[in-house]
């Protein structure tokens, strides 16, 4: 038994103790309650998870004590401050977040909010190809515009782990030679592979394809925190987004975002932030909406241009934005050995994610500075965005080459 299996088990037995004595029901790690109230909430069901609510603790805050306090059932640690916790009755979500605001013990209390993927809603995956579509992958036009091949002279991205959040990848895809351990939050297994159907099923492979066609020598580290329908919970992001920063990440690619700021995911990002670079897709509503994690200062925002160096329509913007890069009509890996073509600020946060993994390898001391120096100003070709999409579109050889 490892150490990391010996300490979980070691807090879980002090936990269900713990939860004995207090009258409290335990619950196995990543387990979900059936019982719990369901009712349809005021802005909607879909928004999040019924009866669950995160807790905050204070510095001196215990969980047994505020889930006996408020009549709570513990779940599971997200990590030592942040705990999940389920209502055995039936108060609504939003009865028990501001009972809990005002125990001393609770720094903040909030949702197990929804989370989408931005291709999915609508799906913008344009259509799905075979094996002959592999040529489109390697020789897109999106390549070129970039100077991907000049860079790659120089440096291939070997050493450097990417961590992929997302609905799992496709280790088996003839373009993923480089596919590393990695973990299922959804399923809470050890094989995060894409699962199931729906509108986000294949969004991580097409993730991880274009990351490696960027840095070819790169490890994905693939984490599932989506479902394939495109939804992850703000539970299993901000357990996710620790264990990219645990397990080595250099770089961690956040293809999602929401205009709400959940304290969970921010202090999962607060901690990863020291260890790894964050690299976070900035939406797809056309609109100048600073969506959360792509809105933390601390964090590599991307918008998305077409071929000739406009915005996408799709994309949005807004002076948060870091770099630009193409997301349009990208053809990247799609499970079963599949291609497939889609649009979207994903894309372009993938195709940064490996610029930024190249500059490293090739010894850059500030890689995100790198990318942002070498950016191609289209502020000219976007007037009304002036200044919105960040230092310009992405420039791969540039970086490298005149990296720091």
């Amino acid at each position: 038994m490892n150490a990391l299996m010996r300490r979980t088990n070691t807090l879980w037995l002090r936990l269900t103790i713990l939860a004995l004595v207090a009258g409290l029901t335990p619950f196995p790690w990543g387990g979900r309650l059936t019982n719990f109230n369901s009712h349809a909430l005021a802005q909607g069901a879909e928004d999040y998870e019924p009866g669950m609510v995160i807790v905050q603790l204070a510095p001196m805050g215990d969980p047994v004590r505020v889930a006996r306090r408020h009549g709570l059932e513990i779940i599971e640690p997200i990590d030592e401050r942040f705990w999940l916790m389920g209502i055995p009755d039936e108060r609504t979500v939003p009865e028990v977040v501001r009972q809990l605001t005002r125990d001393r013990e609770v720094r903040s209390a909030e949702p197990n909010r929804f989370f989408e993927l931005p291709e999915v809603n609508p799906r913008t995956i344009i259509h799905v190809d075979g094996e002959e579509a592999a040529g489109d992958f390697r020789e897109q036009a999106a390549l070129s515009l970039m100077r991907v091949a000049e860079a790659q002279h120089i440096a291939d991205g070997s050493g450097i782990v990417v961590a992929v959040i997302d609905t799992g990848v496709d280790a088996g895809h003839p373009e993923l030679l480089n596919v590393g351990e990695g973990y299922d939050f959804v399923d809470e297994d050890d094989d995060p592979s894409e699962e199931g159907e729906g509108d986000g099923f294949g969004h991580g492979t097409m993730i991880a394809g274009l990351i490696t066609l960027i840095a070819p020598g790169v490890t994905i580290m693939p984490v599932r925190a989506f479902g394939p329908d495109g939804r992850g919970t703000t539970v299993d992001i901000a357990r996710a987004i620790r264990f990219a920063a645990d397990h080595g990440a250099d770089i961690v690619n956040l293809s999602f975002g929401t205009v709400d700021q959940p304290q969970a995911i921010r202090g999962a990002i607060n901690y990863a932030r020291s260890r790894a670079i964050l690299v976070a897709s900035a939406g797809n509503d056309d609109a100048d909406v600073a969506q959360y994690p792509a809105s933390d200062n601390q964090v590599v925002a991307v918008a998305s241009t077409d071929l000739e160096d406009h915005k996408a329509l799709f994309s949005n913007y807004g002076f948060h934005i870091n770099v630009s890069a193409p997301g349009v009509h990208i053809v990247s890996a799609y499970p079963n050995g599949r291609y497939a073509t889609g649009d979207g600020t994903s894309f372009s946060t993938a195709f940064v994610s490996g610029a930024i993994a190249l500059v490293m390898s090739a010894g850059s001391r500030d890689p995100v500075k790198a990318v942002e120096d070498a950016a191609v100003d289209i502020d000219p070709l976007n007037p009304d965005y002036r200044g919105l999409l960040g230092r310009g579109r992405l420039d791969v050889y540039a970086a490298v080459f005149e990296r720091e």
